[in-house]
């Protein structure tokens, strides 16, 4: 005799999110990860409006345990090596030289934040426009 029949369903959620930011940030009992798509539009003033640049942020943002991040970050670590192996070396590009920092243009490092028993991390945004790519 057969047992009750079973019907998969796969739910692909959303369309391919193209990201060109992360921010990764942790907690004890869970990890954060925020992909961020940066675009610019131009809205060319419709109605004798005043033409204007708009920039569209869209975040996807992913909670894990740390044991499932560590799991990512092993098979993102694989697939890159065999990445340059197969196809290219991935070289990170070099800052442009001669610009001044300010002290709002200071270079973002990571950094950590005490909130009573908790220490949270602060991360570093992979999108920098000093570098050329």
């Amino acid at each position: 005799m057969e047992g009750p029949k079973m019907e998969v369903v796969v739910d692909n959620g959303r369309d391919i999110f193209h990201t060109n930011s992360v921010s990764i940030n942790h907690r004890p009992e869970e990890i954060t990860i925020d992909f961020i798509q940066h675009s610019l539009r131009f809205n060319p003033g419709i109605n004798g409006g005043e033409p204007k640049h708009t920039v569209i942020a869209k975040h996807n943002v992913v909670v894990m345990s740390p044991l499932v991040a560590k799991s990512l970050l092993n098979a993102l670590k694989d697939n890159l090596e065999k990445y340059e192996v197969n196809i290219n070396k991935i070289n990170l590009p070099k800052p442009l030289k001669g610009k001044k920092k300010g002290k709002e243009e200071k270079e973002q490092k990571p950094g950590k934040i005490k909130t009573g028993k908790e220490e949270i991390r602060t991360s570093m945004d992979i999108e920098n426009t000093d570098y050329l790519g």
